[in-house]
């Protein structure tokens, strides 16, 4: 009974420690576990190793219990840590310690525990698999005093764009060079707080470069046209939605997953649950962005989600409505940027479009600053304002 990975091309099976098939290079995302249960073998393939664990451990359960039964978070956990304890061999050789005699943990080790808690805690857990598997799977059967500053700086050096990284022609931009150092940092601490590492934080001990990804990316008179004509040429509903993050300015993952219950009409607020700052917000809306909503509401697309579009079809649509009206260098997200500096250089505070875009702090609503001297001086004018309406005092005779 062992947790191996298989490659869906190639059909073979490899040891968990493989990441990538020897044959196709292609990473290994699946896993296969194999138990028995009393005469009968049971077989699961999955991508999640908390489910893989579980399903494992269910062979040391009671004999009448089928290891396919479902188990609930914490029994799932519970479940894996025991496995873990008890069977867990190193995943690849690790370097001993010269004190005890004892293998040391691996980064693969720690990375397997870390994405036990994080399945079964994160909505993002497959973007941690992912940014493991992309930057960072090389260091995998590395020991974790053997990942010194010298080995991380040489791997983010690889990363830039004087030299090739696992064949990638495009560079990889200074920001996703900062994710995977910060990624790897929070495995360590995650060694140190689970117990499996006792040393110092290897990446609190190089210097990151400093850099400045901010974007402001807005339409022109001209540009919005074109993109409300190539919007109103567009039948797929997912035009709507585009129509509704051009007068909300909110992020597209909290209109995708908007329902029904969260639009009040009566009042024209919406309520977004599932926000980037993790905090329920209700913020209002302008009308025109209401009559979008009834627009959809008359469709009946579904009876709870106002939106039930899958992201990447968003994506496909818009992709198809961008090159209708020509917009160049413009993403989706823009149009948060574009509600954001309209809102901005029509007088609006910083401070209330933050609020209504769900700003987590004022920083990321000062990029905007620039684009409301008008708003400053009409300020600045009503100030004065009061000072020269104030009675002149009368010449005595």
């Amino acid at each position: 009974m062992s947790i191996n990975r298989i490659c869906s091309t190639c059909n073979t099976t490899f040891q968990l420690s493989t990441l990538s098939c020897p044959k196709c290079s292609k990473p290994l995302r699946k896993l296969k576990v194999r138990v028995k249960k009393g005469p009968r073998w049971f077989t699961l393939v999955t991508q999640s190793l908390v489910e893989a664990e579980a399903f494992q451990a269910r062979a040391f359960a009671s004999p009448g219990t089928s290891p396919r039964k479902s188990l609930r978070p914490q029994a799932a956990q519970a479940a894996a840590q025991r496995l873990r304890s008890s069977t867990a061999a190193a995943p690849a050789p690790a370097e001993a310690n010269a004190a005890g005699g004892e293998q040391e943990v691996t980064l693969l080790q720690v990375f397997n525990s870390f994405m036990v808690w994080s399945e079964l805690h994160k909505r993002s857990s497959r973007d941690d698999r992912g940014e493991y598997d992309r930057y960072l799977s090389s260091l995998g059967p590395l020991s974790l005093s053997a990942i010194t500053p010298e080995i991380i700086e040489s791997l983010l050096s690889s990363m830039k764009p004087s030299a090739k990284f696992k064949n990638r022609v495009k560079p990889l931009s200074p920001a996703t060079r900062k994710h995977a150092a910060t990624f790897l940092g929070r495995l360590f601490s995650w060694a140190l707080k689970r117990g499996l590492w006792t040393g110092r934080n290897p990446v609190s001990l190089i210097e990151l470069e400093r850099f400045d990804n901010s974007r402001v990316r807005y339409l022109s008179q001209q540009e919005l046209q074109r993109l409300l004509t190539a919007l109103d040429s567009e039948p797929h509903p997912a035009a709507l939605m585009v129509r509704l993050l051009l007068n909300t300015g909110r992020r597209r993952g909290e209109v995708l997953v908007l329902e029904w219950s969260d639009v009040d009409f009566e009042r024209g607020v919406l309520t977004f649950r599932h926000t980037k700052i993790k905090r329920v917000q209700s913020v209002p809306v302008s009308a025109q962005a209401m009559e979008i909503l009834q627009q959809v509401r008359s469709l009946q697309l579904d009876p709870v989600r106002v939106f039930p579009i899958k992201e990447a079809k968003f994506e496909k649509i818009w992709i198809r409505v961008r090159r209708a009206a020509g917009l160049q260098d413009f993403h989706a997200h823009d149009l948060r940027h574009n509600f954001c500096s309209m809102a901005v250089s029509s007088g609006l505070s910083l401070y209330t479009v933050g609020q209504l875009v769900g700003h987590r702090d004022h920083k990321s609503t000062e990029r905007y600053s620039h684009l409301s001297p008008e708003a400053a001086r009409r300020a600045v004018d009503s100030v004065a304002g009061l000072f020269s309406s104030r009675p002149q005092p009368q010449q005595p005779e």
